[in-house]
């Protein structure tokens, strides 16, 4: 497990990396007010919110340094909905096994596999809202373990309002200071 934790830092580095290289043409993008294709950013981020590393807290701070607090709030809490019901999806019908296998590495799950099972809206909320987990692992595990996809989709959309308004809250603050 210790080569995905080096594998996320190593993200995570090469994102911070790709922002300041790119800087220049991300505060343009940012001031720009064509907000024409909101579908092909939302789409955009629900791709980078799958993608195990990379940070969304940054993605959604520059979505409330682009469209204001409200709207990125919307599209945060849409787009990292949308990627963790997809990971529930794929491993719930597809890689039952695989997922089976990553998540009995995880000793700490199989302590709380009983609460998690009775308790699984308040489980999940209070994993999305306070992130001792990682989300993936939070997505697998559902999947895997077949819990009701009614609770898992309202804890997560609950769960992850509060974060991702904290988030879009700090990229409006950011990018208000320097306009």
């Amino acid at each position: 497990m210790k080569f995905y934790k080096w594998i996320a830092i190593l993200i995570n580095i090469a994102v911070f990396i790709l922002l300041f290289l790119n800087s220049d043409r991300l505060i343009e993008w940012i001031k720009e007010t064509n907000d024409g294709n909101l579908l092909v950013v939302l789409l955009v981020i629900t791709l980078l919110a799958s993608i195990p590393g990379i940070p969304f807290g940054v993605i959604s701070g520059i979505m409330g340094a682009k469209y204001g607090i409200v709207l990125a709030i919307a599209m945060s809490v849409i787009a990292s909905t949308m990627s963790s019901v997809l990971i529930y999806i794929m491993f719930r019908y597809l890689l039952l096994k695989q997922g089976e296998i990553m998540l009995n590495k995880y000793q700490s799950l199989a302590r709380i596999d009983r609460s998690i099972k009775k308790h699984t809206f308040g489980t999940i909320f209070i994993a999305r809202i306070v992130p001792i987990m990682p989300a993936i692992i939070i997505n697998i595990y559902s999947g895997v373990f077949g819990l009701s996809f009614k609770l898992f989709l309202l804890a997560t959309i609950l769960g992850k309002i509060p974060i991702m308004a904290f988030y879009t809250f700090i990229g409006d603050n950011i990018i208000s200071r320097f306009s």
